[in-house]
């Protein structure tokens, strides 16, 4: 698909529709499923010491209820701390590589790693930004913290594509999802629901064949797919939001490959 073809595509209806949307996510990441399933779980693998660690603690929690098992606060800290550079190298990466396919560039995994690399940290702080709102608006009520999500539901796309910081990428993510909010919901909620109850419930399944330490292990390539599918999303969401309210690309945008 051609970045001339999928600009006309998106300016003729002038609008998100999440039809549409699913339907090119499932297309870029069907085109690259094996390596961006790959790059997730490869990079992301040294969560899987951290989870299965947790899952045991957790299970050997539910056996005490009251207390506090030793460790389990510095676990709850070192597995965040791991798990969300892990996430947003590896994610990022995906990202990367399903933008050059959307723009008809043949997707390079080393142009991705050079450019994920350099926004990093960038990167990673608009990661903790965004959790930090988030919970916050789950603290005050669960809708506002999923509203708070929604806005800010294409801020690492723009942190990577724009070269923004955290503050200024979420802000950037507020104003290219007005008017959309509903629609990116519902694009967000049909995989995440659809794939997390089939993880949740093949989790469930294993954790009683095998323990729940190694259920785990067992839907982490499920794992791996739905998050990185996500990733190829927010970035289609992206694109059709820059289109939809700017009309083409900016050489801003096709300065990223250059």
């Amino acid at each position: 698909m051609s970045e001339q073809a999928v600009d006309m595509s998106v300016t003729a209806r002038g609008s998100l529709r999440v039809g549409d949307v699913l339907g090119r996510s499932f297309s870029v990441f069907g085109r690259h499923f094996l390596l961006f399933v790959v790059i997730t779980a490869v990079v992301t693998a040294p969560n899987l010491f951290f989870s299965m660690k947790f899952a045991g603690v957790a299970a050997a929690q539910q056996a005490t209820p009251g207390t506090i098992l030793p460790g389990f606060w510095s676990l709850m800290l070192e597995s965040a701390v791991v798990g969300l550079a892990l996430y947003a190298l590896s994610q990022a990466m995906v990202l990367h590589g399903a933008f050059q396919d959307m723009l008809g560039r043949p997707v390079s995994l080393r142009e991705s790693m050079n450019r994920v690399a350099a926004r990093l940290v960038p990167l990673i702080l608009t990661l903790i930004c965004l959790y930090v709102v988030v919970v916050l608006g789950m603290i005050l009520l669960i809708v506002p913290g999923i509203m708070v999500a929604i806005m800010a539901a294409v801020a690492f796309p723009v942190c990577l594509i724009e070269n923004l910081g955290p503050i200024a990428s979420f802000w950037r993510s507020v104003e290219l999802t007005k008017g959309s909010r509903w629609k990116i919901f519902a694009a967000f909620m049909v995989p995440a629901m659809v794939g997390g109850g089939v993880n949740f419930a093949l989790r469930k399944l294993a954790g009683i064949a095998v323990g729940p330490e190694w259920a785990v292990l067992v839907t982490f390539p499920l794992a791996a797919a739905l998050t990185s599918f996500l990733s190829v999303l927010s970035v289609v969401i992206y694109h059709d939001l820059r289109v939809a309210k700017e009309g083409h690309y900016t050489d801003q945008i096709a300065a990223v490959f250059d």
